[in-house]
C-alpha cells in the first residue's frame, strides 16, 4: 500500500468486486480519513484520571508504556496540541512523542472494514 501511495497517480479501492473509491492517493487520504494519531511513552502507569481526560480527545489505546490516541483535531486546536496540553496540565512526564498522519491503508480499512492481506 505504501508503494501505491508513492507511485500511483490514481487508486481504486474495491470491495466485493465494486469500486468504493477512486481518486489520487493524496485525495483519498485527505477526503476519507481525517483522523490523526498521537503516541507517546510514559515512565509510569497511566492514571485513571489522565486516562479519562485523554479518552475525551479520541480513541485511546495503551500498549505497555506506550499510549496512542486516535482522533480528529477540533477547530484550530490540533490533536497533538490538545494531548500535550492535557499531559502538561496533569504534570505528566512523557517522551518519544510522535504524530502520524492517515495513510492509504487507513482509508482502505475505513472503507472496507478489513485489513489488507499480506
Amino acid at each position: 500500500m505504501e508503494e501505491a501511495e508513492r507511485l500511483c497517480d490514481r487508486v481504486a479501492i474495491l470491495e466485493e468486486g465494486q469500486i468504493v473509491a477512486l481518486d489520487t492517493p493524496q485525495a483519498l487520504v485527505h477526503n476519507l480519513s481525517t483522523e490523526d494519531r498521537v503516541s507517546f511513552s510514559l515512565d509510569g502507569i497511566l492514571s485513571a484520571n489522565l486516562k479519562e481526560i485523554l479518552s475525551k480527545l479520541g480513541e485511546l489505546e495503551v500498549q505497555g508504556d506506550r499510549v496512542v490516541i486516535q482522533g480528529t483535531s477540533k477547530g484550530k486546536i490540533q490533536l497533538v496540541t490538545a494531548v500535550v496540553n492535557a499531559l502538561s496540565d496533569q504534570r505528566v512526564t512523557f517522551h518519544e512523542l510522535r504524530t502520524e498522519q492517515p495513510t492509504l491503508e487507513d482509508v482502505f480499512l475505513k472503507l472496507t472494514g478489513r485489513q489488507i492481506r499480506g
